[in-house]
């Protein structure tokens, strides 16, 4: 009896073993606990010197672990919960070196630090605003006219190696008038659930796919959408008190160097030429939400802006600027004088109205200025196709080419056709 029991013991041990054996490669999955509760969004960001970032919402209170190639990390409470915003947002740094990165079972995607690839959109919130005499309505609710959740599975779809997004999440900031059913379910105020249905609901599947890199837009000022900005997107450490202003960073990417410029608040759009942030040697694009060097139409405006013109012209090595803020597509060229301008602050808020001939292409040419303008809501896709010479389409919510460009950045132009 004695040998019987250990044959079966000794069976069962080797069975166990065998079992074990079988063992996934899939990332393991962290079970949701009361503390923890739901996973409500995950994504890959990246941040100053490249750094890259994982970051999640929770609707419990205790942040998750994050998967990193097998061995668990605990992940830091960025913003306990409060009355207007009743979720936990939790972040991690990531080695570079990490090739399987998972937090409650939810893969994110890997940067790559060397991006042929890139997406660029801006301005997606939907836009409810009362100016205290009558309140503009974006009718929500239809994707037709507030399209970004189609948007958002379009750059998904694109496989970029980066999404840039200029800046404007949040437009959500007066209630729906009661005898408009277009967007009779959408949310309003400078709260979680405005957050969550103006960005982190329709962003969801390109979050699933691309790592982002957020701008702040001036609706992220602080007397605005300011405290949901550094609960959730500015990459670096959470401060509880908003602050307007906010100094740029840079990382580099491949073989040019990207400025990240807070330009949300006006005062702050001067950059200081002895910020050694903006002084380099490679190739630099400059990613920020207001334009810059493109011609305000106001004469007045337009005196008022020459020192920010003058100091952005003398960042060395700039080719290019990519921004928001104005509700189009916009490609800006100045007689083979860098930078270029390339505005895309059409991914998804009431478009603006077009300046002269129509919605699908407009152009203006102003002393050395010439511009190219798409009335419509899309993105912009950008691919690598030499040592400076990228592509660049203007696709249509659906993923349509609309404008396909030659960008050259040694001769600081731009070369556009229609259609794909």
């Amino acid at each position: 009896r004695q040998k019987m029991k250990l044959s079966i013991y000794f069976v069962t041990i080797v069975t166990l073993g065998l079992l074990g054996g079988c063992v996934t490669t899939e990332t393991p999955k962290t079970p949701a606990s009361p503390t923890t509760g739901e996973l409500i969004s995950a994504w890959s960001q990246i941040g100053p010197d490249g750094q890259w970032i994982a970051r999640v919402i929770i609707s419990g209170e205790k942040c998750p672990a994050v998967t990193v190639d097998g061995a668990q990390a605990p992940m830091s409470t960025r913003a306990p919960a409060t009355t207007t915003h009743p979720v936990t947002a939790c972040d991690a740094n990531i080695p570079a070196t990490g090739k399987n990165v998972a937090v409650m079972g939810r893969k994110l995607p890997i940067p790559n630090a060397n991006p042929s690839h890139i997406v660029v959109i801006g301005d997606t919130g939907c836009r409810l605003k009362n100016n205290g005499k009558k309140t503009t309505a974006q009718n929500c609710d239809i994707p037709s006219e507030w399209p970004l959740a189609t948007v958002a599975k379009s750059i998904a779809d694109e496989k970029a190696d980066v999404i840039i997004h200029v800046g404007d999440y949040h437009y959500r900031e007066a209630p729906c008038p009661a005898d408009q059913a277009g967007c009779s379910k959408a949310a309003s105020g400078y709260n979680w659930d405005a957050w969550l249905q103006d960005y982190f609901t329709p962003i969801a599947p390109a979050f699933a796919t691309t790592p982002f890199i957020h701008v702040r837009g001036n609706h992220e000022l602080c007397d605005r959408a300011g405290e949901g900005w550094f609960r959730y997107l500015e990459p670096r450490h959470w401060q509880e008190k908003c602050a307007d202003q906010m100094p740029p960073y840079s990382l580099t990417m491949g073989d040019h160097r990207w400025i990240i410029f807070d330009s949300a608040d006006e005062a702050n759009i001067v950059p200081s030429a002895k910020d050694p942030v903006l002084r380099g040697k490679k190739p630099t694009w400059l990613f920020t939400h207001r334009p810059v060097v493109t011609p305000d139409q106001d004469p007045v405006k337009e005196k008022a802006r020459e020192p920010m013109v003058s100091a952005v012209r003398s960042i060395p090595g700039l080719t290019a600027l990519f921004a928001g803020h104005w509700h189009v597509l916009s490609l800006d060229q100045f007689s083979g004088k860098a930078p270029l301008e390339i505005i895309s602050g059409n991914g998804g808020t009431a478009m603006d109205p077009p300046q002269h001939t129509g919605k699908i292409m407009d152009s203006q040419n102003i002393a050395s200025y010439f511009g190219q303008q798409y009335y419509d809501f899309g993105y912009i896709r950008l691919d690598r196709d030499g040592p400076s010479t990228w592509i660049l389409q203007e696709k249509d919510p659906s993923g349509k080419t609309v404008l396909r460009c030659v960008m050259n950045e040694t001769s600081a132009t731009l070369q556009c056709t229609p259609g794909a």
